[in-house]
């Protein structure tokens, strides 16, 4: 069972690529509940591992994911 914050990451970098906006946002919208869940819980740090894990062409996925939606929070844990 992967970690969650692999899978709210890779439903950041699933999200880039969906067609369909409802899917689209649902994603989005899972992976910010699950990062923000974590952060609460104090596991910045897992989560900033995990992308430091990633190929940089994920990273920058999930980079550009959260720049595209504000997510200042999300971001300022993982520079």
């Amino acid at each position: 069972m992967p970690h969650p914050a692999a899978f709210a990451l890779h439903k950041l970098i699933i999200s880039a690529r969906r067609t369909k906006e409802e899917k689209l946002l649902k994603d989005r919208k899972e992976a910010f509940a699950v990062l923000t869940a974590l952060v609460r819980k104090g596991d910045k740090g897992e989560i900033k591992s995990m992308l430091d894990g990633m190929p940089s062409r994920w990273r920058k996925r999930v980079i550009d994911v959260l720049t595209e939606t504000d997510n200042i929070e999300i971001m300022k844990i993982l520079k």
